[in-house]
């Protein structure tokens, strides 16, 4: 078969013309390519002739041989030169195919001498260069190194001692050619091969002579599809293909290298398998193991029709003293255990495979390439090996009928073998054998080289004239093998040396191949860098004497002037300076000299100054080399990390989407692209109404976020650390994302269950998940596909067996069999929860918030054992018996109280009795004689509503109910007023009882911050509006002072703090700007607000409804009996709450759910917290009271309801809604006793005895019923 590019060319010629270039398209397949450089039209464009058009061109007019050819040849392609003789020959078409047709000859030619061999019959500079040149060796050095400087791009250079360079130059310069450009369409297919073969000439890839090859790309595609002969030409699309995955493989795409090999063995019908079949390995295996192997049969192949031993490269044994040569495997071709047999088709299993059929080259090609992809895609480690040795060998055993395929087989095979210890012999001396063979091969009498004349040295012995190839076949599948020219052959044998310890003999091959950047590396790797820094600067500054010749070379250290002009690979040698020597101005002179075009110096530049964490310099480095090359992948990473730490973040989003569309199988980079989304803020747009609003192209960036995520853990599905992320963001999305809540989780238990146990849990997560599958579904079927059950799933099987020590997950997989009717569970694990906090060791003798801790635990297990103790049992055996949950629950109740009050040391036992059994508050005793009902009306400070949820802590007996009636628009979720007639102060006097004060601002104090305020930024630095005004500031911080001095005045000394609460709709910003009026008041400096903290979270860092919920969590937590620490006297702490109005109704319910959820108060609270609005809806509301009241009775409580009465606190609210609404109240509950309860500033004074009052404290502990229950009228 013809090359394939050939034969194409000679389809796509008119016939007229097709027959006067036969002669010189059969000189050019069959390798005869002098006979084509010695055309008259080649005579004439080299110069050795001359007419009309070309006698007045000189080469001494250029500088460089390729622009004195491209003079010529474009005269002699030019119009004027055209004769209108009537032959053909003279046409301008013969003309542009016959120069289309040396270029090709040329660069075979080339490929020949370099790459496959033989040696050129003919030296290509007498046949191409003038005798001028040829006769003088320093000339003809000087032009070839300056052609070799010609074809350095983007700063990056050829190798310098390419042999038969002009031959390349010639080519390419033919190509460029526009005439040929315009009038041939098939000329870009030997442009797009003279383009490749030039990139692969480079140290590295060029940026700009890549976007020409994929130019070039793109129109032979569509050269070929739309070509009506195309069909005719065998294996031609294929064929294409094959070239592209080879250019795809060389500039590190993969990816689409991997497509276009799977769309070429779909068009050539190849099947092949990697599948594994029982046989031995080594001489003295006993047993069948299962080997991998490849099955592979190409389309019409019957039968192993053997290649020609005489026609292919030797292939040395293994001659291991335990390795077989190769696999046996199992005759029995029936117990052959093939994995998966069924996705083979029946033309592989039936196949022997120790004899299978002789493969078509181009299905080696596929082999071999796809062995290469593997390699390219997978980490360098024995499995890849393993994987891609099969495809190697199946090519080597079946025995490639074609010379340079079998070379590139055992090309791969020595790779992978170079490896392993039992092959690692072979594979190093099948590797010098194949260099051999690439520069020593001949045949007939010709031992010497064409070129140089000096005689051919070989490791292996001569071949025979019979056993060679010719160069047709050798240069016939040169393109898509991309196969390795003599240098690089040269440097990849070194490279092995230096990987087994050889270096000497690696030095020897870089410096006799004049490699003296590899050379130098070899050096620096071994700790020689003296060594190395002095052969890099050789070639970069004179000798410090200035005299070059007379040097002491071990002593000489190039510190001379630099060498002008400088050698072609001056900016590598540079960057090789600067690594070695930490110098960054190397860079810099790397980067001048290559004219601003040499990329790796600015990314080396950038790489320093992210060592040295200058992310700017950073930034502005890899900027520069991804303008020159931005296709490299690394650099775009490295910059988005840098535009991370710079806070850029949209830019940040920017170049890890660069990363992902170059790399869509970087974890890193799609983790650090969601990190950069999480940053963003969305999209506002102006809505018609003027008012501002979210748009809608993505729910939000950390929607967009949570993809990323979830793609870097699709490819990263053991890093534990991704997955946290993923759990943590499609929690927080609006709404979470549940379902990946659950993936998540159960991955990490999956990764780190084994090594972290319950804290790879996260709890608050887990929490929500639970509350809101309880919550959202009418009825928690586990049995149906849905979330329900991924959440039972997850619970049971990968939480629940972790949890050893956590309560929190106890309660959370209490709470979860609660609302699964599985109660006897559920106690239990109240019961495991309490026995958590309870065995932590010396908890009675703690700190406060230990014994808290305890307490408020152990009535969350007495509240588990009235709910669910009188319950019938529905699991297990006794499961519809009849059997109740704890019979005697109300005994282990009162164990379980004893048992704690009992470990409690002295000072604290007191008060924890009342904490358990009804505490005192100012003089009265709360008990359960009377039961209330508690409706909030309107919007109240929050300071009212503390002092009365004190209250319900206090009586436990209480129902909440919620009623909240937003009564006006106002201006947003983030509006507020500060309100600093609301400021309590509280604290613990000697006697243990609790003191109260309330302090108002007046306009004395105005005159502290008068000088202060202005120095506050309207912009603070998370770059968001201050929301909170400086009159309110300032209002703030008077009343900060004044409280600061009344105190001071009435304790004789100053106060110590210990506890700030300012609860509000804060935006991050105002929390900010309120924390800092706090910060800078007078006075202030051993105020020890900077250790403050919410949750171990600085306090500057709460913004939100949340702030204000936790803050009061917080308050309750710490000090929720006011009490100062255990040690308090007359001057101990006090604990100051700030209350702050809020703008919104649904805080109010927030704020209650914090409270409830806190003291075990959760399913009361989400029963029974009502929203209404302006207008009531009657309906609603009585219905609502009714059915929670009488739900809450008719439940299993062990308190009494002998009288029931209602408090309604009354906000801002008309007049005609708080009259109709204590109608209902009174309808639907019947009731006798009705307390109105005024949220004025004068009755906030008086709040906590009007509580008190209204609430009839005063009666006594000892009158607590537990036994029976009234029915409900």
């Amino acid at each position: 078969m013809a090359d394939v590019f050939l034969s194409f060319f000679r389809s796509s010629l008119p016939d007229e013309l097709a027959a006067v270039l036969e002669t010189t398209i059969k000189a050019t397949e069959s390798g005869d390519f002098l006979e084509v450089l010695q055309l008259p039209e080649a005579q004439l464009l080299l110069g050795r002739e001359d007419n009309e058009a070309t006698k007045d061109v000189r080469r001494g007019d250029f500088a460089v041989w390729n622009d004195y050819i491209f003079r010529r040849l474009g005269l002699l392609l030019s119009k004027q030169n055209e004769v209108d003789s009537g032959s053909i020959q003279e046409t301008a078409a013969y003309k542009q195919h016959t120069y289309l047709l040396i270029a090709v000859a040329a660069l075979y030619a080339f490929l020949q001498s370099n790459v496959t061999g033989p040696p050129l019959p003919f030296k290509s500079a007498e046949t191409l260069l003038s005798e001028d040149i040829t006769g003088d060796v320093k000339a003809l050095s000087k032009a070839r190194a300056d052609l070799v400087a010609s074809l350095s791009t983007d700063g990056v250079a050829a190798y310098r001692l390419t042999p038969n360079i002009e031959l390349l130059c010639l080519a390419q310069t033919i190509l460029i050619s526009p005439a040929i450009r315009k009038n041939i369409p098939a000329a870009a297919w030997a442009r797009l091969r003279a383009n490749f073969v030039h990139q692969r000439l480079l140290s590295e890839s060029a940026p700009s002579l890549q976007d020409a090859i994929y130019d070039d790309l793109k129109v032979v595609e569509d050269l070929i599809h739309n070509s009506d002969k195309s069909r005719e030409i065998k294996d031609l699309h294929p064929s294409f293909l094959l070239e592209r995955a080879a250019v795809h493989t060389h500039h590190g795409l993969d990816k689409k290298a991997k497509a276009d090999l799977d769309q070429a063995t779909s068009e050539r019908k190849f099947e092949f398998a990697l599948t594994g079949l029982m046989g031995k390995r080594t001489k003295f295996q006993q047993k069948d193991t299962s080997q991998l192997i490849v099955l592979a049969r190409s389309a019409g192949s019957e039968t192993n029709d053997a290649a020609d031993a005489s026609s292919k490269p030797k292939a040395l044994d293994l001659n291991d003293d335990t390795l077989l040569e190769s696999i046996s495997f199992t005759n029995d071709t029936a117990s052959m255990e093939i994995k998966d047999e069924s996705s083979l088709p029946s033309s592989l299993t039936s196949m022997d495979p120790s004899n299978q059929p002789l493969l078509d080259p181009l299905d080696s090609v596929i082999m071999l390439s796809l062995a290469e992809s593997i390699k390219n895609t997978n980490p360098a480690d024995g499995l890849t090996r393993e994987q891609t040795e099969p495809y190697a060998t199946r090519v080597l055993e079946g025995g490639s009928s074609n010379w340079q395929v079998y070379t590139q087989a055992l090309l791969v095979r020595s790779r992978i073998e170079g490896y392993k210890s039992r092959t690692m012999e072979r594979g190093l001396l099948q590797l010098q054998a194949l260099v051999d063979q690439v520069i020593a091969e001949t045949s007939g009498d010709a031992t010497t080289d064409a070129e140089t004349g000096e005689k051919i040295t070989s490791f292996l012995p001569q071949a025979k004239d019979s056993e060679a190839a010719s160069v047709e076949e050798r240069l016939r599948y040169i393109f898509p093998l991309c196969s390795p020219s003599r240098w690089e052959l040269e440097s990849e044998l070194a490279a092995r040396w230096v990987a087994l310890g050889g270096l000497r003999s690696a030095l020897e091959i870089y410096e006799r191949l004049e490699m003296w950047a590899e050379a130098a590396l070899c050096y620096a790797a071994t700790e020689k860098e003296e060594r190395a820094r002095k052969m890099i600067r050789r070639q970069l500054f004179h000798a410090t004497n200035g005299d070059d010749e007379n040097v002491d070379l071990d002593e000489e250290k190039w510190e001379g002037a630099e060498r002008d002009p400088p050698p072609a690979e001056a900016p590598r040698y540079y960057c090789i300076l600067g690594d070695i020597d930490n110098d960054l101005s190397m860079y810099e002179k790397a980067w001048d000299v290559s004219g601003k075009r040499y990329a790796r110096a600015q990314r080396s530049l950038g790489q320093r100054y992210i060592a040295a964490r200058n992310y700017e310099k950073a930034v502005e480095a890899y900027e520069l080399s991804l303008k020159i090359n931005s296709l490299y992948h690394p650099a775009w990473f490295a910059l988005g990390c840098a535009y991370l730490e710079t806070l850029q973040f949209k830019n940040a989003v920017e170049a890890f989407s660069r990363c992902v569309q170059l790399d869509d199988q970087d974890a890193e980079a799609w983790s650090n692209l969601a990190a950069s989304l999480l940053h963003l803020k969305p999209r506002i747009q102006e809505t018609e109404d003027g008012e501002l609003q979210e748009t809608r192209v993505t729910n939000h960036p950390r929607t967009d976020a949570l993809k990323a995520f979830k793609r870097a853990a699709t490819i990263k599905h053991d890093n534990y650390r991704i997955w946290n992320n993923v759990l943590a963001v499609s929690a927080s999305t609006n709404p979470p994302s549940w379902s990946d809540v659950v993936t998540a989780q159960r991955r990490i238990c999956e990764l780190r269950g084994s090594t972290e146990g319950e804290k790879c849990v996260d709890a608050e997560v887990i929490d929500m998940l639970v509350k809101h599958v309880v919550s959202s579904e009418e009825e928690f079927d586990i049995s149906r596909p849905g979330l329900p059950r991924l959440v039972n799933d997850l619970i049971e099987k990968h939480i629940k067996p972790l949890i050893t020590v956590s309560p929190k997950l106890w309660i959370i997989l209490a709470t979860l069999y609660t609302h699964t009717k599985r109660p006897s569970s559920a106690l239990e694990c109240h019961e495991k929860a309490w026995r958590a906090v309870t065995s932590q060791p010396k908890w009675e003798s703690g700190t406060e918030v230990e014994w808290n801790a305890v307490v408020e635990m152990t009535m969350d297990l007495l509240d588990a054992y009235e709910t669910l103790g009188p319950r019938e049992r529905t699991e297990g055996l006794a499961a519809g018996s009849g059997e109740l949950v704890a019979k005697d629950w109300k005994f282990k109740s009162r164990s379980a109280v004893r048992s704690v009050m009992g470990k409690a040391d002295h000072s604290r036992s007191d008060m924890n009795a009342r904490d358990l059994n009804g505490c005192e508050l100012q003089g009265g005793t709360v008990v359960a004689g009377a039961t209330y009902v508690l409706i909030f009306v309107g919007y109240h400070k929050p300071t009212i509503m503390l002092f009365l949820s004190k209250v319900l802590l206090f009586a436990p007996y209480l129902l909440p109910i919620l009623a909240s009636a937003h009564h006006s628009q106002r201006q947003g979720p983030f509006a507020l007023t500060l309100n600093p007639t609301s400021i309590i102060a509280s604290r613990v006097n000697s006697s243990g009882r609790v003191e109260l004060r309330t302090y108002q601002a007046t306009s004395e104090y105005l005159s502290y911050f008068d000088n202060t305020i202005s120095q506050f930024d309207p912009q603070d630095r998370f770059n968001e509006p201050w929301e909170c005004s400086k009159a309110a500031i300032s209002t703030f911080r008077t009343a900060i002072a004044g409280i600061t001095r009344d105190l001071t005045e009435s304790l004789g000394h100053r106060p110590k703090y210990s506890t700030l609460v300012c609860p509000a709709i804060f935006s991050h910003s105002s929390w900010c700007a309120a924390y800092r009026a706090i910060r800078t008041s007078p006075d202030d400096d051993d105020r020890p607000f900077n250790q403050l903290k919410i949750d171990d979270r600085p306090f500057s860092e709460r913004f939100g409804g949340a702030a204000a919920c936790e803050a009061y969590d917080l308050f309750h937590r710490c000090d929720r009996l006011g009490r100062a620490p255990e040690d308090c006297d007359e001057d101990g702490p006090v604990n100051l709450i700030i209350g702050v109005e809020y703008e919104q109704s649904y805080m109010h319910v927030r704020l209650f759910e914090m409270v409830y959820d806190h003291h075990g108060y959760a399913n009361v609270a989400e029963k029974m917290c009502l929203k209404c609005g302006l207008r009531f809806n009657e309906d609603r509301i009585r219905s609502f009271l009714h059915s929670s009241i009488r739900e809450v009775v008719a439940s299993d409580k062990w308190y009494e309801m002998d009288d029931l009465r209602a408090v309604v606190v009354v906000g801002e609210v008309p007049r005609a809604a708080i009259a109709k609404l204590e109608n209902l109240v009174q309808e639907t509950l019947k009731l006798d006793h009705i307390t109105m309860l005024n949220d004025s500033d004068a009755a906030l004074v008086k709040s906590y005895g009007a509580a008190s009052y209204a609430l009839h404290t005063e009666v006594h502990p000892e009158s607590i019923k537990y036994s029976y229950r009234r029915r409900w009228r």
